[in-house]
């Protein structure tokens, strides 16, 4: 998958049909499939492959949504903090790319220390909590326009 990722015209080609590749896989495919992809994004730049991130997880979300390997091998191939943070700011919080999100968030932040996040890393860590727990965010948008409203 991951040549195929670096010609545009093939690139647009397959994008639609990535979920159905990777629910075709074995887990000893996903990660050689992970491994590709991830260089292919990380040579390529990020933001060049949002599309195809999120195409990715939709995928994963619905033939891996647990399987660790996966995650820890986005988790160790992106290499730093930032690189991390940013590929999960990529993903969509969207039901169909959300239990993958999820399963990666936490592969980042139980590798992280609270103490020392930076700003940017709060804030994704509180979309991972909310997206873990969706009526913890609509208990705080209720609590928010009751102070409103108080005010």
């Amino acid at each position: 998958m991951g040549n195929a990722l670096i010609d545009d015209e093939i690139r647009k080609d397959i994008l639609s049909f990535i979920p159905n590749a990777i629910q075709c896989s074995f887990d000893i495919d996903i990660i050689k499939t992970t491994n590709d992809f991830i260089i292919t994004v990380l040579n390529n730049g990020m933001f060049n492959y949002k599309e195809d991130i999120n195409k990715y997880f939709e995928g994963l979300s619905q033939s891996f949504p647990t399987y660790d390997d996966v995650y820890i091998k986005i988790y160790k191939l992106l290499q730093s903090r930032e690189n991390n943070i940013t590929f999960f700011n990529l993903i969509e919080s969207n039901p169909l790319t959300i239990k993958a999100k999820i399963k990666y968030g936490e592969i980042i932040f139980n590798n992280l220390k609270e103490a020392d996040f930076t700003e940017i890393e709060k804030i994704a860590n509180k979309e991972l909590q909310l997206l873990k727990n969706p009526t913890m965010g609509k208990a705080n948008s209720e609590m928010n326009k009751a102070q409103t409203i108080n005010t």
